[in-house]
């Protein structure tokens, strides 16, 4: 394939790369980034080994616009502020994680990065920049519906793991392609796509000739005919495609009865896939195949269906491919359990005149009968209907304020929509039939014809929300979704709406298929910001701590805590629907999250007028905390009470024909119940209804590495303490498998010093909700602290925060937290130091058995030990966290008696510590919270690996050695490989003499490389020895390269003298060794030597 960038470009971003410092010195390979970034071995099960990624790679045929970049952790906003400064297109994180010390980006590239533009970001930590292959846009829906007709193991597979025993009904479906970075606000925009850039390329080129380009590299052999044989369903469908094609013009299949729309969202939808059919004139495959359908002499429509995903992922601007089933529904005595954890006909704190005055409600769904006695006009009159584009609203009614009639003007009988409004605020006089919120509004967009299947103008937020939004709606029930936990364009959009308008919350059925066992939450209940809502049992008494059999079971996809909550949704009265233009008083029993989902909604409005109305928050709060006073919440407060309300579940109801049994529950959260079951009296107190619990709930914008903490002062243990945090994360790209961007962490520290973390974990970088509940507090000092990571998309973060007990919070503290804790969770105590060692293996199998890594102390003992296995967690790279004794010394120890051992490598780079088989120890010196301090020249040697491909460091017994030329006897002072990865920098410190790095033993080929290309661009560097430069190295085009380098068989001597380094290139393989050198200008010297670089960095050349 072309070169990514230019030759200029490449020399630049050298350039820029050996300029940096202060950098983290392991590597991560090329294989761990895109798993990290897109879930390639458990979420997408594209790749599944390392050898089919590896071809993939090899043979990359890729989008040239649309670029993966990655860096450490800490540089995150840095490096994405500065790529969308300069890269004149878009920037879009899509991965963090501290503990794999990574931030990962997707940039698409409207034209090549210039020297200038690249040198103006030389501050920031770019590690990895390389292509998307064709293959690793086409999601697993897809392959999943591909596979399942041919009887394959890839249905097995997906079948396990995402409970979808069923194909989808291609008359239904859709095929969802997402374009630029495949985020919500970067799509569109940053390409100006259109559906007629997409039928260009289809009418281009036969769909065929793409297939077969995909499958020439052989990436999906895992997904093979239960048989023995090795063909897969790629290879078997192009085959057979291209052996049908009546000639040069023709192709197999056709096409053209497709209907494509694009909108807002960064996406273009593809339906009819059901009318892809074979041309008349096409000549049928000869071979037996897997995909045939019965009968000899047709071509199968999954053969065609497998030729028009690789058509559209030719598309350079094409960052995801996935199908989207419909939306539809989610139908399967709840007000009193809500509000005091039974089931009465007891309603405090509607008693207490809770009741939902003055708010406002969205609800999208089926219809609204307004003539049911729930809503109807003492006159009997009708809101005005209106269009989205148009909506318009009349606070004069007294339920429905607005109608938006885009599928229709009324519901059908029996209708979901009335019922679901009747739960929200619908009033009829009797309080066992209201509404959870009866003094509330409701703004209502019709989505149905049939009462089944959902409808609405797309984006949802611009066109949906926005409308109800208008008629003052900052709450939006919704009761519908699909059986798909996937991530879409669509949950981008929601997620987005959530952060650009921050006082509004979506609320959306988790779905009906908890028969299917976990993974089974639907879509876009599945974003991250919407709240997401289970079922429990409503009846009988005995059963209301039940989840109800058909709840669907989180965790989503990413592993996020889904559900977020349950509520009661098994047979629930409500309104019931004429179906005709008559009043009517009638009301029905229904069952299923759409039930659930309006209960907790009609809450969420009581919540929202709790705080708003003077004569309950303002009334009873503590006066000392900043939020006392009436106020109206954020859209993340509403939701984190919700949240904090969660009771307790005692266990999973299951019937005979449900995949998982019936399970007694433990503490939530769980993907059962979320954190629990809503209860108001959990979490607002007034008097006569809660009167021991104190409510403290504070709004804060919190920025990088700050950590906010608050006292908590008990005397009285009858309550539970406890702590919740919710924030709006930003929207992330659908080609992520993992969402989360800005990770906030929670602990709860008891008077005995004992942590509680948030859900659970230390140091949750997944969810963007976390709690700690301590059931039975003892009487003393908790701190409750909440401590902002590194954030990649914005400056700053809003959190909503609140905490409930039996006693008060009396202090507040805000301090910043050292740069360490990003990569630490381990808490090490004022006497330690925390260091962080990263294992590597060259083979990504693991090490093996007699291999092991240790740190041993002073008297000899043995005190932490590592190994690795070779799993998906740890094949080529994984990262441990030690807390050591300061002011010690300890020996750095790989154990190495096994067969693998030369394919074993630790870098403790804050210690300057580089082991591998040539050189297996080395002395770890801690002294006042420094790690080997260095007194004299930290010289830095930067190891450079093949350019493209999986990175996977040298071959064999490569490897660099440092000879102590001062001795007269030539003595090994130090050696060592590049055991994986593209790039890394080690730093060595030497006292004043004279040296020779010499680089010896590589072989002629590269395995990895298939041949000698791989080889051929290993190199040594020095990245802080003065400023002579050479000009011929072949690798950059003869253009100037400020830093000296060396091939295969060269060697530097160097002279260090008063902290001043000078180097003579020498070797055999070495062009011109006595060549002229230029002095660089004084500032690109300043840029070279102006740090002591630790610095290790990947970087492919594709």
């Amino acid at each position: 394939p072309a070169p990514l960038f230019s030759a200029q470009t490449q020399m630049a971003l050298l350039l820029l790369l050996f300029s940096l410092y202060s950098l983290p010195t392991h590597s991560l390979s090329v294989h761990d980034l895109y798993r990290h970034a897109f879930g390639a071995d458990k979420y997408s099960t594209h790749f599944t080994d390392e050898t089919s990624f590896s071809r993939a790679l090899e043979n990359n045929i890729s989008s040239p616009g649309t670029t993966i970049l990655c860096s450490d952790y800490n540089s995150g906003y840095v490096v994405h502020s500065a790529l969308a400064a300069v890269s004149g297109g878009s920037v879009h994180t899509l991965y963090t994680s501290s503990k794999h010390d990574t931030t990962c980006f997707i940039m698409y590239q409207e034209r090549d990065l210039t020297l200038m533009e690249l040198l103006g970001i030389s501050a920031t930590r770019i590690r990895l920049v390389s292509r998307i292959p064709w293959q690793m846009k086409i999601h697993h829906s897809a392959m999943y519906h591909l596979g399942m007709t041919a009887g394959t193991e890839i249905h097995r597979v997906l079948s396990d793991q995402f409970r979808s025993p069923e194909p989808l009904n291609m008359e239904e479906a859709s095929l969802m392609v997402s374009v630029g970075v495949g985020s919500h606000t970067e799509g569109l925009k940053s390409v100006d796509y259109t559906r007629e850039s997409l039928l260009r390329i289809l009418s281009s080129s036969h769909p065929s000739d793409h297939l077969q380009r995909v499958t020439s590299q052989s990436v999906y052999r895992a997904f093979t005919k239960p048989s023995n044989s090795p063909e897969s369903i790629w290879v078997n469908a192009a085959a057979e495609a291209r052996s049908a094609k009546g000639g040069p013009d023709d192709d197999a299949c056709d096409l053209t009865n497709l209907d494509m729309t694009s909108d807002d969202t960064g996406s273009i939808l593809i339906k009819n896939l059901h009318r892809i059919h074979v041309n008349a004139g096409a000549v049928h495959a000869q071979n037996d195949s897997p995909l045939l359908t019965p009968g000899r002499g047709h071509l199968s429509p999954q053969a065609c269906f497998a030729s028009l995903l690789a058509a559209v992922a030719s598309d350079p601007n094409v960052i995801d491919i996935r199908l989207r089933g419909p939306r539809k529904v989610m139908n399967r005595n709840g007000k009193g359990i809500v509000q005091t954890n039974s089931q009465t006909a007891s309603y405090p704190y509607l008693d207490a005149g809770l009741n939902g005055e003055g708010q406002v409600v969205g609800v999208g769904d089926s219809g609204v009968d307004e003539l049911s006695c729930f809503f109807a006009n003492s006159d009997l009159s009708l809101v005005a209907r209106s269009s989205y584009k148009n909506p318009t609203h009349d606070n004069s009614k007294r339920v429905v304020i607005q109608y938006v009639n885009y599928m229709g003007n009324s519901d059908v009988e029996g209708g979901h929509g009335t019922h679901v409004c009747g739960t929200v605020a619908g009033s009829n006089g009797d309080d066992d039939y209201n509404g959870h919120a009866s003094s509330a509004k409701i703004a209502f967009f019709d989505m149905s014809r049939d009462g089944n299947y959902i409808f609405y103008p797309s984006p949802l937020s611009k066109n949906v929300f926005d409308a109800a939004y208008s008629a003052g709606a900052k709450l939006h029930s919704n009761s519908w979704g699909s059986d798909s936990n996937q991530y879409d364009t669509e949950c981008l959009d929601i997620d987005a709406y959530h952060v650009n308008t921050p006082d509004f919350l979506a609320i959306f059925a988790a779905g009906n298929a908890g028969e299917g066992g976990y993974y089974t939450l639907g879509n876009p209940a599945v974003s991250k910001n919407a709240l997401a809502v289970g079922a429990s049992m409503s009846s009988p008494a005995t059963f209301i701590d039940n989840i109800a059999y058909f709840s669907s079971l989180g965790p989503s996809f990413d592993g996020r805590i889904k559900p977020d909550v349950v509520a009661p949704g098994y047979a629930t009265y409500s309104a019931y629907a004429s179906g005709s233009a008559s009043t009517s008083c009638s009301y029905i029993a229904m069952s299923g999250t759409s039930m659930a989902t309006p209960a907790v909604t009609g809450n969420a409005a009581l919540i929202r007028q709790y705080f708003e109305d003077n004569d309950f928050w303002a009334s009873i709060c503590d006066s000392s905390y900043t939020s006392c006073g009436a106020f109206s919440p954020l859209g993340a407060t509403v939701k984190a009470v919700l949240i904090h309300s969660g009771e307790a579940m005692l266990q999973y109801y299951s019937i005979g024909a449900t995949t998982e049994p019936t399970a007694l529950l433990t503490s939530p959260p769980d993907s059962y119940q979320g954190f629990g079951r809503v209860s108001l009296m959990n979490v607002l107190p007034y008097p006569g209804i809660e009167d021991v619990i104190d409510l403290f709930v504070e709004e804060l914008t919190v920025v990088s590495l700050q950590r906010v903490s608050y006292t908590v002062q008990l005397s009285d243990s009858s309550r539970p303490l406890k702590a919740t945090v919710v924030w709006m994360d930003p929207p992330n790209t659908v080609a992520s498998a993992k969402l989360l961007l800005h990770d906030i962490d929670l602990t709860v520290t008891a008077p005995d010093g004992t942590v509680y973390y948030g859900n659970g974990v230390a140091g949750d970088e997944v969810n963007n909700v976390e709690q700690v509940s301590v059931s039975s507090p003892v009487s003393g000092t908790y701190t409750v602290s909440i401590t902002c990571k590194v954030l990649s998309q914005s400056i700053s973060q809003s959190v909503s925060v609140v905490i409930t007990s039996a006693g008060s919070v009396t202090g507040q503290t805000t301090s910043v937290v050292s740069s360490s804790f990003v990569s630490n969770e381990l808490g090490c105590s004022s006497n330690e130091k925390m260091v962080t060692v990263y294992l590597m293996d060259n083979g990504g199998d693991g090490w093996g058995n007699g291999n092991s890594f240790e740190i041993v102390d002073s008297t000899g003992t043995t005190i932490e030990t590592a190994s690795m296995t070779g799993s998906t967690n740890d094949d080529s790279f994984s990262v441990h966290n030690f807390c050591l004794d300061d002011d010690e010394t300890y020996t750095a120890r790989l154990l190495t008696s096994g067969s693998k051992s030369k394919e074993m490598g630790v870098d403790i780079p804050q210690c300057s510590i580089y082991l591998s088989r040539w050189q297996s120890e080395d002395t770890l010196t801690l002294n006042s919270g420094t790690c080997n301090q260095c007194t004299s020249y930290n010289l830095g040697v930067t190891l450079v690996g093949p350019t493209s491909g999986v990175p996977y460091g040298w071959k064999d017994t490569s490897k660099y050695i440092v000879v102590d030329g001062a001795t007269g006897n030539g003595t090994t002072i130090m050696e060592g490989t590049l055991v994986t990865g593209i790039l890394s920098t080690r730093d060595f410190c030497l006292p004043n003499g004279q040296y020779v790095v010499e680089f010896n033993d590589v072989p002629e080929s590269d395995d990895f490389e298939g041949g000698s290309d791989g080889v051929d661009s290993y190199r040594i560097a020095l990245t802080n020895c003065n400023s002579a430069v050479r000009d011929n190295d072949e690798l950059f085009d003869d253009d100037v390269y400020p830093v000296p380098m060396i091939p295969p068989g060269g060697s530097f001597t160097i002279t260090l003298s008063s902290s001043e380094c000078t180097y003579e290139i020498t070797g055999d393989n070495v062009a011109d060794s006595s060549g002229s050198a230029r002095v660089l200008p004084s500032m690109q010297v300043i840029l070279l030597i102006s740090g002591l670089l630790t610095t290790a960095l990947l970087l492919v050349f594709v």
